[in-house]
């Protein structure tokens, strides 16, 4: 019997496929066609229609839509790689998988589920990386090494040299997060899956008979949910090796630079060259790393007590009101504050590992410490007065410093910092790959309820007098009832004669205005706001000032498309709005209103203005 295991064994040893290029080459193929199979037939389907939808409403910048198309085009171009130049070096496939494919796709996902809008140290930190992973592809496709020159052997060991420095940075900082993770898989196979494996059989089976077999939206579901939760399973295992494979990998390929410079150049000259590129690429970092909050914090605390010190105020204007708006911006820049990324000891201090929370949280401090130029660094201390160190809030600097920043900006602009830097703000809150959440937040931020879809101004010519009518029609952009609000100025001459509501063009079908004092008009306009039917109500609030109410603009609902197979967003009825007004001739023209305010309501270069047709 012994004779024959050993006899097994050592036929399976002489296998080609016990060789370990076979190990790689089956990581990477499996991996690839599960991935590649979940984004056909799961993402594809049931994710990419909202995204196209997002960027084509504007809702969610084309930026991020493209994030999302390199991300998925990685892996096919890994595969296309191995059909084709890696066709005749298999033993190569595994380090293409693992040292390009696999970090490049972490480094494009970070990027586009983790940072938001892109800050300086971050942009530096991601080229340095695509640097890195370039020349390591070079050196992989590279069929030739001893053939180059001078500049190609000084060229790839300046690239791997960044690549060495970024993937032990990187893999420092994914071991944060392995050492948790393999412990609580660990307990949760064993006691959740082996301690309670009949249970899941009978809720596996349960799931199988309540499936809606003639559904057509629940099949659709089936690939993403199995392929996802297989690619979810394979990705974590292959996850928790990275640190320690692409720290040999890097290496080695540093190291075969270095001999190679060492031989073409001279060894002093090989490492001063590594030495001076990793001084330059932390250097880099460190200068892109600069968050002006505290300086503007500071200089803005006290009002200026000479003249002198309001002229320097004056000059550095640019800074200040950089350094107010990236506190303002915090948390559409950075994933979390210094001192206050909670989940790191949350990982360590719960579940499998069970710490106590002094020792989470020195881990905790020495995670942040390694991640310094991708937070936030608070002006003001956010921890609850006498409460441990382990114990506050989670991102409470980003609420209590954009706070303070507001106040200042106000204080030193005289204007609202969410108006006055509007566009800087819109930008933040639509870096999102979430297509909900960039609708929501630009919503809010940017008054983008209502779509003004047509504007057009009819002049009726009495001699010296005229009769203006405003024709508009609005779009609700949300899924619910919402109200337009503007406020405008006539002229002195200027009367206002009529304002109508109407769910078509049809002049016959709109609803008839009522005149009625301002109190009374107040009145009666929420009473009928309350009972949910159509009123507008134009007021005079002022020596020629108005305002114009309308409500409601239908909002959109939630329904089946076409397909009848997933729910879309459709557009609720338009709302046409009648204004007109008399005025008399000034220097023989006719004066229109002239817009102060408005609330709920935009347009855009789509928007038809006519005048007189």
């Amino acid at each position: 019997m012994i004779a024959r295991i050993r006899m097994l064994r050592d036929r399976v040893a002489q296998s080609p496929y016990a060789r370990p290029e076979w190990l790689g080459m089956a990581l990477f193929w499996g991996w690839n066609l599960v991935f590649l199979a979940f984004m056909t037939l799961g993402f594809a389907p049931n994710v990419l229609p909202d995204m196209l939808r997002a960027v084509r409403d504007g809702d969610m910048p084309t930026t991020f839509l493209a994030y999302a198309l390199v991300l998925t085009s990685i892996p096919a171009a890994a595969v296309l790689l191995a059909l084709t130049w890696f066709r005749t070096a298999p033993e190569r496939l595994f380090a293409l998988g693992y040292g390009v494919e696999g970090p490049l796709m972490l480094v494009v996902a970070v990027r586009f589920f983790v940072i938001r809008e892109l800050t300086p140290a971050a942009g530096v930190m991601l080229g340095l990386a695509g640097l890195g992973l370039a020349a390591f592809l070079w050196t992989l496709m590279d069929r030739g090494r001893d053939a180059h020159g001078s500049v190609a052997v000084a060229v790839r060991l300046v690239g791997l040299s960044l690549l060495l420095l970024v993937g032990l940075y990187a893999a420092v900082w994914i071991t944060f997060y392995t050492v948790p993770l393999v412990a609580e898989a660990a307990r949760a196979l064993w006691v959740d899956v082996l301690g309670n494996l009949r249970k899941l059989v009978d809720d596996f089976l349960r799931t199988l008979r309540d499936f809606d077999w003639r559904s057509l939206a629940a099949w659709r579901m089936v690939p993403f949910a199995v392929l996802g939760t297989a690619l979810a399973a394979l990705t974590g295992a292959l996850f928790v090796a990275m640190p320690v494979v692409i720290a040999v990998l890097y290496v080695r390929a540093w190291s075969a630079a270095l001999r190679a410079a060492a031989a073409r150049f001279g060894r002093r000259v090989a490492v001063a060259t590594t030495v001076a590129t990793l001084a330059a690429a932390v250097a880099g970092v460190v200068a892109a790393d600069r968050q002006p909050q505290a300086a503007a914090f500071a200089r803005l605390a006290e009002p200026p007590a000479t003249l002198d010190a309001a002229r320097a105020l004056a000059r550095d204007e640019a800074d200040l009101r950089a350094g107010l708006v990236n506190a303002y911006l915090a948390r559409y820049r950075y994933f979390s504050a210094a001192g206050e990324v909670m989940h790191i000891r949350d990982l360590y201090a719960r579940g499998a590992l069970d710490l106590a929370p002094a020792n989470a949280e020195r881990l905790g401090r020495a995670y942040e410490a390694w991640v310094r130029p991708l937070l936030y660094r608070p002006v003001r201390a956010a921890e609850r007065p006498g409460a441990p160190r382990w114990r506050r809030v989670d991102n409470t600097a980003f609420v209590v410093d954009a706070a303070r920043a507001a106040e200042l900006y106000q204080r030193y602009f005289d204007a609202p910092i969410d108006r006055a830097e509007r566009p800087a703000l819109v930008a933040a809150v639509g870096a999102t790959w979430m297509a909900e959440q960039a609708v929501a937040e630009r919503l809010q931020v940017d008054d983008r309820e209502v779509y003004l879809e047509r504007q057009a101004v009819t002049v009726a010519e009495h001699g010296d007098w005229a009769e203006v009518e405003l024709h508009e029609v609005y779009r609700n952009r949300t899924t619910r009832r919402q109200e337009v609000v503007y406020h405008f100025s006539l002229p002195e001459s200027a009367v206002v004669t009529g304002v109508w509501l109407g769910g078509s063009e049809d002049r016959a079908a709109r609803f008839a205005h009522r005149v009625a004092p301002r109190g009374a008009a107040q009145q009666l306009y929420r009473e009928e706001v309350r009972r949910r039917v159509d009123p507008a109500l134009v007021e005079q609030i002022g020596p020629r000032q108005y305002r114009l109410r309308v409500f409601p603009v239908e909002p959109r609902r939630w329904d089946f498309g076409a397909d009848g197979r997933r729910m879309q967003a459709v557009d609720g009825p338009p709302l046409h709005l009648w204004l007109t007004w008399r005025v008399l001739a000034a220097d023989g023209a006719w004066p229109l209103p002239r817009l102060g305010e408005l609330r709920n309501v935009y347009w855009d270069a789509r928007t038809v203005r006519t005048v007189d047709g």
